[in-house]
């Protein structure tokens, strides 16, 4: 378990340094373009990898980033866990994918894509490979982090959770048997306490004797298996409160 617990932000608005842009490639006509240029577009560009194939954009402009916030104001640490530095889901343009086929360097242009790639704490950029976390995280759900270091993301009516966006699993629809059902309520907020998170919950169909609604909580904390021979790499327990 951590020494403490990691406090994870989510942020939405982004000023024009958060922004990159390189008119230099994307402003003038190809045949123009220098061999500085070139070069210049290469450091300046995001780029990332899926593990097959390499992805160059000369522009990017941030739609949600979560980060780690500082711990401490004098020793910065943005990490979410030992696996995660940030995750960043933006709208890119002028971009190429490079891959090799048949022996060969290929390039594609690519106009315009939404990314989601996150970088690790190495500094190595890496896309989201998981179709459920990559469509999740288009919706710009919260984010809590557990004292072990798993991320959860949730919306009102859902909840994933991953330690390093590749292993990941559901809390409901109800899975293990021990899912949060969210049926007839909604998730008002997950708190993280040392050795679980509390899920609470507002229900929607009912009100107590004063006519306010009803609120019930549900304890939440995950089993991390390494197993290599076990498909589940976390597996999540909840239990009423």
């Amino acid at each position: 378990m951590s020494a403490y617990i990691n406090i994870a932000e989510r942020i939405t608005k982004f000023e024009e340094k958060d922004f990159i842009a390189n008119p230099r490639i994307t402003g003038v006509e190809e045949s123009l373009i220098t061999d500085a240029d070139w070069q210049e577009f290469s450091d300046k560009a995001l780029t990332f990898t899926d593990g097959n194939c390499i992805y160059q954009f000369a522009e990017e402009y941030p739609i949600v980033r979560y980060q780690c916030k500082d711990r401490f104001d004098f020793i910065p640490d943005k990490r979410l866990n030992s696996f995660v530095k940030s995750i960043t889901v933006s709208s890119t343009m002028y971009g190429k994918k490079i891959s090799i086929s048949a022996g060969k360097i290929v390039e594609k242009r690519i106009v315009l894509r939404t990314v989601v790639y996150y970088e690790n704490n190495i500094g190595r950029r890496y896309a989201v490979p998981q179709y459920d976390i990559i469509k999740f995280l288009l919706k710009k759900p919260n984010l809590v982090v557990s004292s072990d270091g798993v991320l959860i993301f949730f919306t009102q009516k859902s909840i994933i959770a991953t330690t390093d966006c590749e292993h990941y699993a559901w809390i409901n629809p109800c899975v293990w048997n021990q899912g949060i059902d969210t049926s007839h309520s909604v998730i008002q907020d997950i708190e993280v306490y040392r050795g679980y998170c509390r899920v609470c919950m507002i229900d929607t169909t009912e009100v107590d004797e004063n006519d306010k609604p009803i609120k019930h909580s549900f304890k939440l904390w995950f089993d991390i298996n390494i197993d290599m021979q076990d498909s589940y790499m976390i597996k999540p327990y909840v239990q009423k409160i």
